[in-house]
């Protein structure tokens, strides 16, 4: 009996173990990492059937000749993405890039999927006409609900 009630209390304790892990699965960057400024290395974006890498900025790989995509975080969480201006809020791993006002541009949220000293990389899933700049993704209709990763290297 007294092996049978031990056994009992072990099993629970395994259970509620088990139950903490999954509440621990979300990672918690540092803010502080964030801030300085980014410059796009890789940049993916697929649906359900077909995924494509631009990760050569000055050909026409990524159909422009513009500079490749700047992204900028301060201190006083305000952001710069290449034309776009706003304010960032930073919670765990989420990011919310908030554009000015006068911009007319929805908040973009994503997810961090990696911060370190030297790498960035987030990701956001949402429908094309969504994303600003969204005319470069050819191979997509307007309304096709798209993944899009994000790896930035520290300038």
């Amino acid at each position: 009996m007294k092996n049978l009630n031990y056994l009992k209390v072990l099993t629970l304790f395994f259970i509620l173990s088990s139950c903490n892990k999954d509440e621990n699965l979300t990672s918690n960057f540092s803010e502080e990492l964030i801030i300085g400024n980014w410059e796009i290395a890789e940049f993916n974006v697929s649906d359900s059937s077909q995924e494509y890498t631009y990760n050569d900025f000055y050909n026409s790989s990524f159909n422009t000749y513009v500079n490749p995509i700047g992204l900028t975080f301060d201190k006083y969480e305000s952001y710069g993405k290449n034309y776009v201006t706003g304010s960032w809020n930073f919670n765990g791993n989420a990011l919310k890039l908030t554009p000015n006002e006068n911009l007319s541009l929805s908040a973009q949220n994503y997810e961090i999927i990696e911060l370190s000293e030297n790498t960035l990389s987030l990701k956001i899933i949402l429908n094309k006409n969504q994303y600003p700049c969204s005319w470069y993704f050819t191979d997509f209709e307007d309304n096709d609900l798209i993944y899009i990763t994000e790896k930035y290297i520290r300038k």
